[in-house]
């Protein structure tokens, strides 16, 4: 009878040689992006939005990081690249919102806020975000909430 330790032992030793050649845990999937369609369904645009990359990606972070209104993407990688920077080169027609939230005396960074924004356009529907302290795996994004207000150029009130 074989020992359980030594085939459990003898597989990880195994794993960890696949992840330090370079190996993938995902089997070699390209990453995938998807446009909900009118909050019915779902439609993959992987292909043409330019992020079906090879790359054994974990944890995308959305930033404004140009602060041109659309959002960018860093994404973080097991493999190489382990960092990718993904510029969002939207047409600039839209109006956006970006606030950044500081507390007064305690929870300076405004932590589990609640942000209502009303535009001035809009149907009474409220652009609703709360900010978090961390939103996925292994990362993080950017503290400043974002809101796309469309060809909306007031708001009634935030």
């Amino acid at each position: 009878m074989q020992d359980p330790d030594s085939a459990f032992r003898r597989h990880l030793s195994r794993l960890n040689q696949l992840i330090s050649d370079g190996g993938s845990l995902s089997g070699h999937e390209r990453n995938c992006a998807f446009l909900n369609v009118n909050g019915e369904k779902f439609a993959t645009i992987s292909s043409v939005s330019g992020l079906d990359y090879f790359d054994d990606a974990r944890s995308p972070v959305s930033v404004d990081w140009d602060r041109d209104g659309d959002l960018d993407l860093w994404v973080g990688n097991r493999t190489a690249p382990q960092l990718r920077f993904l510029r969002n080169d939207s047409p600039k027609d839209n109006h956006f919102l970006n606030l950044r939230l500081r507390g007064t005396k305690t929870n300076r960074d405004g932590i589990g806020a609640r942000v209502e924004v009303w535009p001035a356009d809009a149907l009474s529907q409220p652009l609703i975000k709360t900010l978090k302290a961390g939103d996925g795996y292994l990362s993080q994004s950017s503290k400043w909430l974002h809101f796309g207000l469309g060809p909306s150029a007031k708001i009634d009130r935030v």
